[in-house]
């Protein structure tokens, strides 16, 4: 399974740890774009172009851009256009990459280079969001005044992180509550033993008087400031939504309340078990033979 050359090339801590994963793995890896990492029993670096040419399966970051068309490299002062590697690619290389925009998609299918989302894929969805509940756990241990058990939280929500959240937070010993637009996830929230509402609950004192905390995974605007005045003044709000959230940030501050965003959790409280989570991810599509879902 996966035994060709692999290449690492950008991205932040999750991708250093992911390279150093194959290498102790017994896997010939090349890295590059990411020498600021700095770890011990890292891989060899060679030049972005270099990589991607050597490599049966190139690995790229998660998000693979910062919306614009370079790698993201937080690790490294070179800047390195996602076009240029689909271009230097070889015929028959694979590349990974996470959200995938569609301009390079294009390119890629242009070029006949597969180019493959592993974020797209369930398995990986549901292990980050384990890490991502982990993470959440660590902030409102720290931003909250009293202990989580006990403490009532609502979460916004019901995805993959959301569950992963919830049921973290009913095992520290909190009172969970969630709202979810779709009835299908109340029903499952409900069916895991959590009280479930729909969004309207979110403007009933009844549901947003009582928590201690809020954390909402929801990547859309559901805690604006008529949301916002209803919640206690001491009750802490916690963003996990990707771009571009849900919490009305600037609400939040004129109201006194105090509210975090907290998105990509996993690379920034957990990188190692994270770089785990996208080789874990890579070696079963390639195993599968390459499948992104």
């Amino acid at each position: 399974m996966g035994d060709g050359v692999f290449a690492v090339i950008g991205g932040d801590m999750r991708s250093a740890y992911a390279a150093r994963l194959l290498l102790e793995k017994g896997k010939q890896v090349w890295t590059s774009g990411i020498e600021r990492a700095a770890l011990a029993g890292a891989p060899p670096s060679c030049k972005p172009e270099q990589a991607a040419e050597r490599a049966d399966y190139c690995i790229l970051p998660v998000p693979v851009s910062g919306g614009g068309e370079n790698l993201r490299t937080p690790l490294s002062e070179t800047t390195i256009p996602l076009g240029q590697i689909i271009d230097r690619a070889g015929p028959n290389t694979v590349l990974f990459a996470g959200k995938i925009p569609p301009w390079a998609a294009q390119q890629a299918a242009r070029r006949k280079v597969r180019l493959l989302d592993y974020a797209a894929r369930p398995d990986f969805q549901r292990r980050n969001a384990a890490l991502t509940a982990e993470g959440a756990l660590a902030i409102l241990l720290q931003a909250m005044p009293r202990a989580l058990a006990g403490a009532r939280v609502l979460v916004l929500g019901f995805g993959k992180t959301a569950q992963s959240t919830a049921l973290l937070l009913r095992a520290a010993g909190a009172w969970v509550s969630i709202c979810a637009r779709k009835a299908e996830a109340r029903a499952h929230a409900q069916s895991l033993g959590f009280p479930a509402a729909g969004f309207a609950a979110l403007k009933d004192r009844k549901w947003t008087g009582e928590p201690d905390a809020v954390v909402n995974t929801v990547p859309a605007p559901v805690l604006a400031e008529r949301e916002l005045q209803l919640l206690r003044r001491d009750c802490f709000v916690l963003d996990l939504a990707s771009a571009p959230g849900g919490v009305d940030f600037k609400a939040a501050e004129k109201l006194g309340l105090q509210a975090q965003l907290a998105p990509s959790l996993p690379g920034r409280i957990a990188p190692e078990s994270a770089g785990e989570v996208i080789v874990q991810t890579v070696l079963t599509m390639i195993e599968e033979g390459g499948d992104a879902q």
